[in-house]
């Protein structure tokens, strides 16, 4: 296959939202979706993480995803979650005093493993699937 791409793949992540009041810290799950360009399922994970903060899971969801994807071999990748602010935390620059900034580096270092790598955000209802898979998690 001289010259040909290998096919681009679009990694949906999620964890479930709960509408909790004066609560930051609730048991969750993460989970996500491997699709290929042509939007069938490649495959899937979820996992039970525990007692953690909402954006420690959706950076954990995002670390897993992209593991789950690189031992699948893939190396062209699209990651689309629904958390913006878990998208501008990999994106900012200095991460040294942030609370989450270990994890924060390992998701950019595994980022530079792949050829190809984008993160972006999508709106809550384009992620449904993954968010069920969340809750299987949890």
């Amino acid at each position: 296959m001289a010259g040909k791409m290998r096919p681009h793949y679009f990694l949906h992540i999620s964890f479930p939202h709960l509408l909790v009041v004066m609560i930051t810290y609730v048991c969750r799950g993460i989970g996500g979706i491997l699709r290929n360009d042509e939007g069938a399922w490649v495959g899937v994970f979820s996992e039970l993480i525990g007692i953690r903060s909402n954006m420690f899971a959706e950076l954990l969801g995002i670390k897993e995803g992209l593991i789950f994807c690189l031992d699948m071999g893939l190396s062209r990748l699209e990651v689309e979650t629904d958390c913006l602010e878990a998208t501008k935390l990999i994106a900012k620059e200095d991460v040294s005093t942030h609370q989450l900034g270990i994890l924060i580096l390992d998701v950019r270092g595994l980022m530079k493993l792949f050829e190809s790598l984008a993160i972006k955000h999508i709106f809550r209802e384009a992620n449904q699937c993954a968010n069920g898979l969340a809750r299987m998690g949890s």
